[in-house]
């Protein structure tokens, strides 16, 4: 029988909490995140600039969804800004410059 969460631990946090955040190991590599994405409201996947394959990707998407589990969003860490201010489109383009000082010194 595949393992789950009992949901006690997250209601109980709920009751004291706005906001739980869980940081949790890659959902591919270690078998118990997929299980707290099943218990959790949703899940934000980070992926890595030039480095998480988006076949890796997609298949993470595809595994929290068959547990059960909803993807809210993705984001993307470690960003190289120099590199991305060539993707940039329309009023993007002047929030990368607005910000370029904020993340790197």
């Amino acid at each position: 029988a595949p393992m789950t969460v009992s949901t006690d631990m997250f209601d109980q946090l709920r009751e004291h909490y706005d906001l739980v955040l869980l940081d949790c190991a890659p959902v591919l590599a270690v078998a118990s995140t997929r299980i707290f994405t099943s218990a959790a409201d949703a899940s934000i996947i980070v992926t890595r600039w030039n480095k998480t394959p988006l076949p890796a990707l997609r298949t993470t998407i595809k595994q929290i969804t068959r547990g059960g589990g909803e993807t809210m969003g993705v984001v993307l860490n470690a960003v190289d800004t120099s590199l991305a201010k060539h993707y940039s489109f329309g009023d993007t383009m002047y929030f990368g410059q607005a910000g370029k000082g904020y993340y790197t010194s």
